[in-house]
């Protein structure tokens, strides 16, 4: 069991293991919940709580991948070219936008709390 930011996310635990294997978490011995835990699924509520982008399973994946050629086709039928085509988001397209933001903010921040000078070129 990992612990992220200070969380063991033992409620997602305990969701998994009734959902995917029928049984309490805590009537689980140590070794064989370990090896349960290393076997969930991607789509299982503790690996998207670990990492957004396992928030899907393989073919909740995959209908996202054939929506998005629908579009792509759809796109080019229309315009001659797949640019600009729209693409189903995931999970961790989400969580990378987040993450491009907050890294944003930080930079202008500190960009404006700089003391900046005048170089003289010449």
């Amino acid at each position: 069991m990992r612990r992220v930011d200070g969380r063991l996310y033992v409620r997602e635990l305990r969701a998994d293991f009734r959902h995917w294997y029928g049984v309490r978490y805590e009537d689980v011995a140590a070794d064989e919940a370990m090896d349960l835990i290393y076997c969930l699924p991607s789509g299982s509520a503790y690996l998207a709580a670990l990492n957004p982008q396992w928030a899907w399973s393989a073919e909740h994946g995959a209908i996202a991948d054939v929506c998005d050629l629908l579009l792509r086709h759809e796109r080019l039928s229309a315009t001659g070219t797949t640019e600009g085509a729209q693409r189903v988001t995931r999970p961790g397209d989400v969580y990378e936008r987040r993450n491009a933001l907050e890294k944003a903010k930080k930079a202008k921040k500190k960009m404006e709390t700089t003391k900046w000078e005048l170089v003289d070129d010449g």
